[in-house]
C-alpha cells in the first residue's frame, strides 16, 4: 500500500511555506526541490517511491509556487542566496542538520549553491538536467559553454538561453503573455520528449527575436502529449492561475546576483564537491541536455570527487516521464552508497 502523501506548513521570515512529505519523521531525510515551473506535486513518484523505503521525504513548494508565499515585485527575493535560507528554514523545522537533496531545473539554483556554500548540510546531492556550476552562474555563462557547432554564433548568439535574455528584457510582458494563457502555457511546457528535435535548436534560442515563447495564439497542447495526468495538471494550473507568473519569471531575472554569490573565491574549497552527486540528464531536452551541449558537465566532472551519472531517454520532465527508470537510477546510486534505511517493508 502507498504510503499517505502528508500536507504541512512552516512559518519563515519570508511567510508560511508549504510542502508534502511521506515516509517516517525519524527516516533519513530527503528533500526534493522542483524547478520552473512547478510545485511540490511534481515529485509524487518521488515522494511514493522512497518514501517506502523508511526515507522522510519532503517535497517544498517553492517561493512563488503551490500554497507557499508568491510576492511580487522584488526580483532579489527570488536569488539563489534568497532559496538557500528556506532551504535551512525547512532543516530547522524538521530539527535536522543534513539531508539527501534532490533538484530538478530551477531547483538545481539552490541546490547547487547550498551544496557549494554549505557541504556539511548535504549527505548527497542529486541534479536533474541541469549540473553542478552552470545555471547557478547565471546566463552569461551558459551562454559562453554552448555548443557552437549546433548553434553557431553569428545565427544564434545567445544559443539555447535566448529565453533567458528575453526575460530581462521583457519579463513583465512574458507575464502577462503566460497569466492570459496560463493552461495552455502550462500543457507546453509539460510535453512529453520530441526525439524528432535531437541535436535540433531549440525553439528557446529564438524567443528574443520573436519576442514571445509561442507567438499570439499559444496552442492547446493535448493533455496526453505531456508528463502531466489530469490531476497534476489541475494542480498546477490551479497554482499559477492563482499565484500568476511573477513568481515564476523572477527566477530568471537573477543571474548576476548568482553569479557574484558563486563566484568561485566565494564558496568552500574552491568549489570542490567529495559528498556523493549523481547527475541525471535528460537527452532530449533541446535546453539542458549535457549529451547535446557536452560543455554542461566539465566543470561538475572536474569539481565532484565521488560522482555517478546516468542518461535517460525522456524530454525534461525526465522524473516525470519515465519515474519507474528514474527512481531505479536513484536507488541504485543510494544503496551503492550506503544511503538508503537499513529496514525497508514497502508499508507505512
Amino acid at each position: 500500500m502507498d504510503p499517505v502523501i502528508r500536507a504541512n506548513t512552516f512559518e519563515t521570515s519570508r511567510g508560511t511555506f508549504h510542502y508534502l512529505a511521506t515516509g517516517p519523521t525519524t527516516g533519513p531525510l530527503m528533500v526534493l526541490i522542483h524547478g520552473w515551473p512547478g510545485l511540490a506535486l511534481t515529485w509524487r513518484p518521488q515522494l511514493l517511491y522512497f518514501g517506502r523505503f523508511g526515507f522522510h521525504v519532503v517535497a517544498l513548494d517553492m517561493l512563488g509556487y503551490g500554497q507557499s508565499p508568491a510576492p511580487h515585485g522584488d526580483a532579489s527575493l527570488y536569488s539563489c542566496e534568497s532559496l538557500v535560507s528556506d532551504q535551512f528554514a525547512l532543516l530547522k523545522h524538521l530539527g535536522r542538520h543534513k539531508a539527501i537533496w534532490l533538484g530538478h531545473d530551477w531547483g538545481c539554483g539552490p541546490l547547487w549553491s547550498l551544496a557549494a556554500h554549505y557541504p556539511e548540510a548535504c549527505s548527497a546531492v542529486i541534479s536533474v538536467c541541469c549540473p553542478y556550476r552552470t545555471l547557478e552562474l547565471g546566463v552569461q555563462h551558459l551562454i559562453s559553454i554552448a555548443n557552437r557547432d549546433l548553434y553557431p554564433k553569428v545565427e544564434y548568439p545567445n544559443a539555447q538561453w535566448d529565453y533567458m535574455i528575453l526575460y530581462e528584457k521583457a519579463g513583465d510582458e512574458i507575464t502577462r503573455q503566460f497569466d492570459a494563457a496560463s493552461s495552455r502555457v502550462a500543457k507546453q511546457i509539460y510535453r512529453r520528449a520530441n526525439p524528432s528535435r535531437f541535436m535540433k535548436p531549440a525553439i528557446t534560442s529564438t524567443v528574443s527575436t520573436r519576442g514571445s515563447w509561442f507567438g499570439p495564439d499559444v496552442p492547446d497542447t493535448p493533455l496526453a502529449d505531456t508528463t502531466l495526468d489530469e490531476p497534476l495538471y489541475e494542480a498546477v494550473t490551479e497554482a499559477l492561475g492563482r499565484n500568476g507568473w511573477w513568481g515564476a519569471t523572477a527566477y530568471y531575472l537573477n543571474h548576476e546576483r548568482n553569479a557574484a554569490y558563486n563566484k568561485i573565491d566565494n564558496v568552500v574549497n574552491g568549489g570542490r564537491l567529495e559528498m556523493p552527486v549523481m547527475h541525471v540528464d535528460a537527452k532530449y531536452d533541446s535546453v539542458a541536455s549535457a549529451v547535446q551541449n557536452p560543455e554542461l558537465m566539465t566543470e561538475m566532472r572536474r569539481l565532484c570527487v565521488d560522482m555517478r551519472e546516468a542518461v535517460l531517454d525522456t524530454g525534461h520532465w525526465a522524473a516525470l516521464e519515465k519515474p519507474d527508470e528514474f527512481n531505479g537510477y536513484l536507488e541504485d546510486f543510494l544503496r551503492d552508497k550506503g544511503l538508503l534505511p537499513t529496514a525497508v517493508d514497502g508499508k507505512l
